[in-house]
């Protein structure tokens, strides 16, 4: 029978896997509680969440919601592993991660999950590198906006070359 605090565990981890966008499994043996402390003020600054949970708990509350690639996930699943919930954003937290382990080695990715779904670590490098949400509506905006700025400028071209051409009269006359 299970103890109580597993249990609450379970339960933590099931919600946690239901509500995010994406998961991401790391080693974090390497890590000291510093490097770890800063780790988690980033990823929540970046709205994630880092949580350290037994290996088991985590392929138990995982089997419910991963659909594809459950094997590779068990695979992974060695070692003191940390893992990452990001509930805003799928990416956010993904690139606060990538860039923390750049500058510590200490800190292995091993894979991610996103809807449902067990990425390699190349594949959760790739979505790492892609725009972030905020991002991609600023680029958005600005392609939604340049027709209109385009139009704006076709619009007031007459304008200006007749008062251009005006103000060319003007200065003939003057001389």
């Amino acid at each position: 029978m299970p103890s109580q605090k597993n249990q609450e565990l379970f339960e933590t981890l099931k919600t946690h896997l239901d509500e995010s966008k994406s998961v991401v499994v790391a080693n974090y043996s390497g890590l000291n509680v510093e490097a770890q402390n800063e780790l988690r003020a980033k990823l929540t600054e970046a709205g994630g969440s880092l949580q350290v949970a037994r290996n088991r708990i985590f392929k138990l509350a995982a089997k419910e919601t991963v659909t594809e690639g459950f094997e590779a996930l068990e695979k992974s699943l060695e070692g003191q592993n940390a893992f990452l919930f990001s509930k805003e954003d799928a990416v956010s937290a993904i690139k606060v991660l990538f860039k923390f382990s750049e500058d510590n080695e200490a800190l292995e990715i091993k894979l991610g999950i996103l809807n449902e779904r067990v990425l390699s670590y190349e594949e959760t490098e790739a979505l790492s590198k892609l725009p972030s949400k905020t991002e991609l509506i600023a680029q958005l905006i600005s392609r939604l906006q340049g027709p209109s700025y385009g139009l704006v400028n076709v619009l007031n071209g007459p304008t200006r070359g007749l008062v251009n051409a005006l103000n060319a009269i003007k200065d003939k006359k003057a001389e």
